[in-house]
């Protein structure tokens, strides 16, 4: 038995940063469930979605294929498509009438270069089109793929792909939809939510037939999920009751396989780190018909248990509010391995986003972890008044003090605690320079923080240190800080610790 284990911390699901993290890699680099292939009818339909932080659209162009964009008009970004619609031959920004074919190639730019002047001279029009976005058609499923290198999707969805052998996809049929609309849950909540069984018989008590002890969980590498062998004895026309396989391809797609004849696609939206769409599309398989009674029963089977999954899933948002969820809860070793699995794959992704961001400026990439803040130096022209000042009025200590007879100078570290553990000041004193140093309007100031502004500028006055500025709220904001003069006449700012 896999040992228990706490779930995602509480900010993984509330964070703005962490969303951000999310979207630049979990929600990037993979490939994105986006829409259905079925609400394409004609060329010039077009769906806009806002997904990973991201406006884009899927479009039907006049070859009936489907494309994706970002939903950005190459002249001044304006979002290009706000509804869902039908566009005809052409997409046109309502701004400044640039407009683009169904297949994103800028056509017209009225006026750009003056007045009847479409063509300014260096402009060519193929190099503004729409910026596309990597598609792939997976029988009635629209994935796309935001960063653009994601393996061959026949390849990441290989393990999927495979469980789903015993079912000829190519003969289902779109039946019913159920559109749920915006649920205020983090999408993650959805995704474990479909994939652990341990919730059904608690949860779904009077909507399903599925005994826990028949349930199972799967896992094979970004396919996840869990499944349930119904027995005879147990099942119910009237609630959810079949042998059924309930499975997710990382990130976002999930797909339940009901005996004998149905399966079930769910497309989750991620929006924000609370708010999530969430649409669900029945099919058939093997060509079977349904009447309008069984469709309509199916359609309430399944609307009720959703909304129960949805109750739930809302909850548990609302919980990640408590610091009491700080950790992140457990996790049964036994019923959710498979949301282990996936809270694993969330991890992997954002850490190796997080120290990416963290050497994003490097021409590699460095372990942060190797380095800190060590220390500001400032050149002084009387090393004893800058003691006096730093230690004997701010509280610092002399760290160490090193004297250097063939440079003709002294460095002196001074700070509030070790010299390897927090950052300090160095003092560099040479000891020939009789005039004051050129301080140069690129120098800022050191800043030092105390736990009452007011008190420390009233004890500093008394001592006979200028204050510069008088203690108050910063400009534009509600901190209450001070600045002061050292002896040289560095700025030294005084502010309270940020409120956190």
């Amino acid at each position: 038995m896999s040992k228990i284990t706490n779930g995602l911390p509480a900010k993984s699901y509330t964070d703005q940063q962490f969303w951000e993290s999310e979207c630049n890699t979990v929600l990037a680099e993979g490939w994105l469930f986006v829409g259905f292939v079925h609400e394409f009818l004609n060329s010039g339909d077009v769906v806009p979605i806002s997904i990973a932080g991201q406006p884009i659209f899927i479009i039907k162009n006049n070859k009936n294929e489907i494309t994706a964009f970002h939903n950005v008009c190459s002249h001044r970004c304006l979002k290009l498509v706000n509804e869902k619609k039908n566009v005809g031959k052409i997409i046109q920004c309502p701004y400044h009438s640039w407009t683009y074919d169904l297949d994103g190639k800028l056509k017209a730019a009225p006026h750009f270069g003056g007045t009847n002047q479409h063509r300014p001279k260096g402009f060519n029009y193929l190099d503004h089109g729409l910026k596309s976005i990597r598609v792939h058609i997976w029988h009635d499923w629209i994935f796309i793929n935001l960063n653009g290198k994601a393996k061959k999707f026949e390849e990441y969805a290989k393990p999927i792909i495979k469980k789903f052998s015993d079912i000829n996809l190519d003969k289902i049929k779109h039946v019913a939809t159920l559109d749920f609309g915006q649920i205020n849950s983090n999408w993650k909540f959805l995704i474990e939510n479909f994939i652990e069984p341990y919730h059904v018989q608690f949860v779904h008590k009077t909507t399903t037939k599925q005994p826990l002890k028949d349930h199972y969980t799967i896992v094979d590498g970004i396919c996840l999920g869990s499944g349930v062998d119904v027995k005879e004895e147990n099942k119910d026309k009237n609630t959810l009751s079949v042998s059924s396989r309930y499975l997710s391809l990382f990130p976002n797609f999930i797909i339940g396989s009901y005996f004998p004849n149905q399966i079930g696609v769910y497309l989750n939206v991620p929006i924000s780190p609370g708010l999530t769409t969430q649409k669900r599309i029945i099919y058939t398989t093997d060509g079977k018909t349904m009447s309008k009674e069984e469709i309509n029963l199916q359609k309430k089977i399944w609307w009720d248990v959703h909304k129960e999954d949805h109750a739930i899933c809302e909850r548990l948002q609302e919980g990640r509010s408590s610091p009491a969820s700080e950790k992140g809860g457990l996790l049964s070793p036994h019923w959710e391995k498979s949301v282990q699995a996936f809270q694993k794959l969330i991890i992997n992704a954002t850490m190796k986003s997080y120290k990416i961001m963290k050497g994003k400026k490097m021409s590699k990439e460095i372990n942060s972890d190797e380095y800190r803040l060590a220390h500001t130096m400032i050149r002084v022209r009387d090393l004893e008044a800058s003691f006096n000042f730093y230690c004997k009025t701010l509280g610092m200590k002399v760290l160490r003090k090193t004297d250097y007879p063939d440079g003709r100078f002294t460095n002196a570290f001074i700070g509030y605690g070790l010299e390897t553990e927090s950052p300090c000041l160095e003092l560099t004193y040479n000891w020939d320079q009789k005039e004051d140093y050129d301080k140069g309007n690129g120098w800022g100031h050191v800043c030092i923080e105390t736990p009452d502004v007011y008190k420390a500028c009233e004890d500093l006055t008394k001592l006979g240190v200028n204050i510069t500025r008088k203690p108050g709220p910063m400009k534009h904001g509600t901190r209450v800080i001070a600045f002061c003069e050292d002896p040289d006449g560095y700025k030294v700012e005084l502010n309270e610790p940020i409120k956190v």
